[in-house]
């Protein structure tokens, strides 16, 4: 990214997940959502608040998505990869 108003805008385009819950698994296996995960360490904290806000839109009980895409998002977001980088 060049800069962080880029960035910003990068993440608050993941919210439309929401709308294709079909995509989680795609989303989770290509690494992005791991990445999503890492930027909740982001020294700016509007880019941290913005992926809590895109991470609770792709959760929100509104969205339709059947149990294995619900496991493969929250497999994503757990996944011992993405917390590497806050211990080191």
């Amino acid at each position: 990214m060049e800069s962080e108003a880029d960035l910003d805008q990068a993440i608050k385009g993941w919210s439309i997940l929401s709308d294709h819950p079909e995509l989680f698994e795609e989303f989770a296996k290509l690494g992005a959502l791991g990445s999503l995960v890492q930027l909740l360490a982001h020294e700016n904290t509007d880019i941290a608040a913005d992926v809590v806000e895109v991470l609770s839109e792709l959760t929100d009980d509104e969205v339709e998505a059947e149990p294995e895409q619900w496991n493969a998002l929250v497999k994503g977001m757990v996944s011992t990869e993405n917390w590497k980088s806050w211990h080191h």
